[in-house]
């Protein structure tokens, strides 16, 4: 179960990583478009701009939470061991 999570992960990291690589062009089209070819007004710029902005950041974060899912649960699971050998052990059979 664990690996199947951690390839989860990675498969939703390469994904967000692949549209932040679009957000990122898209961004570097307009400002071509607006700064240098003069193609683009100001309004406009600026309303694609902030769009494409905002829809980095909220890649970044997930991007972020992606990283911190797979240590969280190597974390969880060293907690849960760390217990499990403070147990006291009966030697007998549960059954």
């Amino acid at each position: 179960m664990y690996e199947k999570g951690i390839q989860g992960n990675q498969e939703r990291e390469q994904t967000l990583k692949a549209r932040l690589t679009e957000v990122t062009k898209k961004i570097d089209t307009i400002e071509e478009k607006h700064y240098v070819t003069g193609e683009m007004n100001k309004e406009a710029f600026d309303r694609f701009r902030e769009r494409y902005r905002v829809e980095r950041e909220a890649i970044m974060r997930e991007l972020g939470n992606c990283g911190n899912g797979s240590s969280n649960k190597l974390s969880a699971l060293r907690k849960v061991l760390a217990i499990a050998t403070q147990l006291p052990f009966y030697g007998g059979s549960p059954f």
